[in-house]
């Protein structure tokens, strides 16, 4: 055969290839209707609505720098990933069926990609459709599927393959434009100029104008991965988890790693999310595996070389190649997971297609079935036997993990039960509890001692000084996600200890877990102003507060620190200082609707009204578009209610005075102030009224300030500020059934 034909081999009916595609549609059926998942999906849509972005030069100039450079959840460098979820956000909102559909729709373009680079490297139509099935049914492949923050791997494959297809029909534009897209949907995607290279050595062009054009488009290759690997890791780097491996782990590692993925391409089993273990010493028999793997390899491919087998050694070439960046190349902890080999399982496809051509085609150029395999002629049925079983468990091993991959816990419980050391699992399952289902938290505690019994183990066993800090930031955070379960179960003083224990155990300053412990101290003080503790309450809040603050420190990306340390402040009467804390939270995450809620507050506390007007404003906007939690709707509408009316300058002079001298604790002038201002509004306001209570609260008349609660909760009956304040009176005033009833009320206007 020629690398190059000059026409594409005839493909013949269709039908094949688009009942491939019914077929590929139905295994991600499934998924399709599964729900946001808890791994980051979630926190990217909805919680922070990362792609709600408007699609104009504002936002372009958002996708490729503001993005990548400022904002917390920011990984990596891959502005035409976060365009195409901006066109998905416009289209589905934060339906998560609608991104899966992209996904899927990328799946399908890669797959006729395979089909169609295959017919030109291996000039069959039945060798091309083989491997294009077994890239279509491929389990390995679920993930970048399922997950939606994954699909940067399916998107990514898809142009790269493109690029590929027009590489080999001597088309060099679109190949530049499909390599870009690639390489700035997910940024391994660089690695493409290689393979090239290796296509090259493998066929080499035999006129000298081809040579010529071939190296002349390599070395525009060249220069384009190079200049997207230094806009990585240089202009806009990556935010890396933390280095804990040194040079031998991450080298032992990588060898364990070939290996389980080699694997995990003919037999698909066990590996459901990713994967954190590594090659703890020289003699872990995995790793060890590896180097036989690597032996077998270089033997392997020099034989087919030898032989004339060179599709299949490309084939070879493109998958190590393509795990190549994936493999611990970071060294980062978490070392393996299933979309990394996406673009990798081509190579695989490509091998298994060429021993289909070689075999049952007997293409004369490729065959190196001479020999031995020619006293097999009279049972040439076997190898479509053995393909045909292959397709049918990777087809039924795709429909189950499309299945485990629509609901997280269902995930996560099974990726424990086949790996129950999986830190990474347990802490994921911990968050959807938290998020979704927070009276299942208990059901955690049996896998996270499960895992802490594993971890001291590995922990008495491993030697070198950065695995031993590795494997203690997982006991301390293990041991933080047992204290968040503690906190659920209100056994404060227990959790305590335990974070304290967890940050003790961290190797360094873990900024996760100063959250946790801070965010249970806040916990706390909530049950004690429920009970009328108020010094306690101010004490815990105050150590809360330090604790977010260290948290901010150790992460300065954690938009939910300075957010919640913010909050902290404004609960204390301090909104100026509130103001520059969730400003920062909001720099890091622009469209998080609490921290823009929680700042319009803060301004119109502090007196700047105007700022406060538009931020609510806009907050409302987002909240209904996304169909935000109804306790968050009514606080904004809330708010949005209050800027109804136009006021004048002395009214905007007259709330800045209000709050100056409520603030300074002058509260019979502050009275006079409130109102006036109640006064100047055309229609009664719920806080208006509010701050008019709270002032004859605070002259401990305690009739007036539940006469204007009341008059507030008319207004809005779940409006929870008056609700807490109208119960403080009732405590006051010697009712605690009622005092109860109210607080039970505003717990359930806001939780």
């Amino acid at each position: 055969m020629t690398s190059q034909p000059q026409t594409l081999v005839q493909t013949g009916r269709t039908w094949p290839l688009m009942a491939l595609m019914a077929i590929t549609v139905l295994i991600y059926t499934p998924s399709l209707r599964g729900s946001l998942n808890q791994l980051d999906d979630y926190s990217y849509i909805v919680e922070s609505g990362h792609y709600d972005r408007p699609l104009n030069a504002t936002g372009l100039r958002q996708v490729f720098f503001t993005i990548a450079q400022k904002e917390a959840l920011h990984d990596y460098y891959r502005p035409v990933y976060t365009l195409i979820r901006m066109i998905d956000y416009r289209l589905y909102g934060v339906s998560p069926t609608g991104y899966r559909v992209t996904n899927l729709l990328f799946y399908l373009w890669a797959t006729w990609m395979v089909y169609l680079i295959l017919i030109l490297v291996v000039a069959s139509r039945s060798a091309a459709l083989l491997g294009a099935a077994l890239f279509a049914t491929h389990p390995v492949h679920v993930e970048a599927v399922a997950w939606i923050m994954a699909g940067g791997y399916a998107i990514a494959g898809a142009f790269a393959l493109t690029s590929f297809y027009f590489y080999l029909r001597k088309r060099k534009g679109p190949c530049l434009l499909f390599f870009a897209l690639a390489a700035f949907t997910n940024p391994p995607s660089v690695v493409l100029p290689v393979l090239i290279w290796g296509h090259d050595r493998c066929f080499p062009e035999p006129t000298l104008q081809g040579r010529r054009w071939r190296l002349s488009l390599m070395a525009i290759l060249l220069v384009l991965a190079g200049f997207i690997a230094w806009l990585n890791l240089v202009i806009f780097p990556q935010h890396y988890a933390g280095v804990f491996f040194d040079t031998a782990t991450a080298f032992r590692t990588a060898l364990e790693n070939i290996f389980r993925y080699t694997v995990l391409m003919g037999f698909p089993l066990g590996l459901h999310s990713p994967r954190e273990e590594y090659s703890m010493g020289w003699g872990d028999p995995l790793w060890l595996a590896g180097v036989g793997l690597a032996l077998i390899f270089v033997r392997g491919t020099f034989e087919m070389w030898r032989r004339g087998y060179r599709a299949a050694v490309f084939g070879l070439f493109w998958f190590i190649l393509c795990l190549a960046p994936t493999v611990t190349i970071w060294k980062n902890p978490s070392t393996m997971a299933e979309r990394y080999a996406f673009l990798a399982s081509f190579g695989f496809c490509l091998a298994c297609s060429s021993l289909w051509a070689a075999r049952v085609e007997k293409t004369p150029d490729l065959s190196p079935l001479n020999g031995r395999w020619n006293k097999l002629k009279g049972i040439g049925r076997l190898p479509a036997a053995a393909f045909a079983v292959a397709l049918l468990f990777f087809f039924a091993s795709s429909i189950w993990r499309s299945w485990l991959w629509a609901d997280s816990e269902r995930l996560m419980t099974d990726t424990l039960r086949t790996e129950p050391g999986a830190v990474f699992a347990v802490r994921t399952l911990l968050n959807f509890y938290s998020s979704r289902r927070p009276s299942a938290l208990p059901r955690t505690l049996p896998y996270i001692e499960r895992c802490l019994s594993i971890v001291e183990d590995r922990l008495r066993r491993v030697k070198t000084s950065s695995l031993i800090s590795y494997e203690r930031l997982n006991l301390s955070q293990l041991k933080c996600s047992r204290a968040i379960v503690l906190r659920s179960l209100k056994r404060y003083d227990e959790a305590f200890r335990e974070h304290e224990q967890a940050a003790q155990e961290a190797p360094r300053p873990d900024g996760d877990i100063y959250f946790q412990w801070a965010l249970t101290y806040d916990d706390a003080s909530e049950d004690l102003a429920r009970t009328g503790q108020n010094e306690l309450r101010g004490n815990y809040l105050k150590r809360a507060l330090g604790l977010y603050h260290q948290a901010a420190e150790a992460n300065p990306l954690s938009s939910r620190a300075y957010q919640n340390a913010g909050l902290i402040l404004y609960q204390m009467g301090k909104p100026g200082s509130a103001v520059q804390l969730l400003k920062r939270a909001l720099e890091l995450s622009p469209n998080n609707l609490e921290v823009v809620g929680l700042l319009a507050r803060a301004y119109l506390d502090s007196g700047e009204r105007l700022r406060a007007q538009e931020l609510a404003r806009q907050a409302l906007l987002l909240a209904e578009r996304r169909h935000a939690r109804p306790e968050l709707l009514r606080e904004l509408d809330s708010l949005s209610r209050e800027f109804s009316f136009a006021q004048k300058d002395q009214t905007l002079d007259e709330q800045a005075r209000f709050v100056a001298l409520f603030q300074n604790q002058e509260y019979a002038e502050a009275l006079d102030a409130a109102l006036s201002l109640l006064k100047s509004s055309p229609n009664p306001q719920t806080r208006a009224l509010n701050n008019v209570g709270l002032c004859y609260y605070k002259l401990k008349r305690y009739s007036e300030a539940e006469s204007y609660y009341q008059k507030a909760l008319k207004i809005d009956p779940d409006y929870s500020l008056a609700l807490h304040n109208l119960a403080l009176v009732y405590d006051k005033t010697g009712r605690p059934d009622l005092a109860e009833g109210a607080k039970r009320k505003a717990q359930r206007a806001s939780p």
